[in-house]
């Protein structure tokens, strides 16, 4: 429930971030930083798929996995660490984002699967995969306004239409549970 009400809360915010990075950039950091946006995306996908799989560091530290939580989180540094020695001399800053991304990835795939073996626990229960996949479809139509349309006001009342059908599909297809709600 809790990874479920995570995503539904930090959603509309990722998507806002992850299509209109200059813009975030250059709002809260002033125009010499709007270059940044493209590192900004990948960085917001790391943390991103980090908040859709939840709390599994904190889980298996709970269940004293403290040794596995060692060997994920070595796994995850020295792969950040390799793809950052190969792609920052050909990408610069960008390689490094990508190396980070991937490092933090690994991390959580590594927790979430050995949660899934040691417990049998997992996000994914269906109406959580329906939310994601909606979620995903979403944000594919925010991407193809925001590559065909021009005008700001526009893509912005679309982004807010969007974000409406959104919430309104979720309460229609039924993801949000009584004990949501409670």
């Amino acid at each position: 429930i809790m990874t479920k009400w995570v995503y539904l809360a930090s959603f509309p915010l990722f998507l806002l971030f992850f299509l209109y990075p200059v813009s975030i950039l250059s709002f809260f950091y002033g125009p010499a930083y709007s270059t940044g946006g493209q590192i900004f995306r990948v960085i917001l996908i790391a943390i991103f798929f980090d908040l859709v799989l939840g709390p599994n560091a904190l889980t298996l530290a709970a269940m004293q996995h403290t040794k596995f939580l060692l060997f994920s989180s070595s796994i995850g540094a020295s792969s950040a660490v390799l793809l950052t020695y190969l792609l920052t001399p050909k990408l610069g800053i960008l390689g490094a984002a990508i190396a980070f991304t991937t490092g933090i990835i690994s991390i959580n795939f590594l927790n979430a699967t050995k949660l899934f073996f040691v417990r049998k626990m997992h996000p994914f229960e269906k109406k959580y995969l329906k939310i994601l996949a909606i979620s995903l479809g979403l944000t594919l139509l925010l991407l193809l306004v925001e590559f065909f349309i021009e005008i700001t006001y526009i893509k912005i009342v679309s982004m807010i239409v969007l974000c409406l059908i959104f919430l309104i599909t979720l309460f229609k297809i039924d993801v949000i549970d009584k004990e949501d709600i409670m």
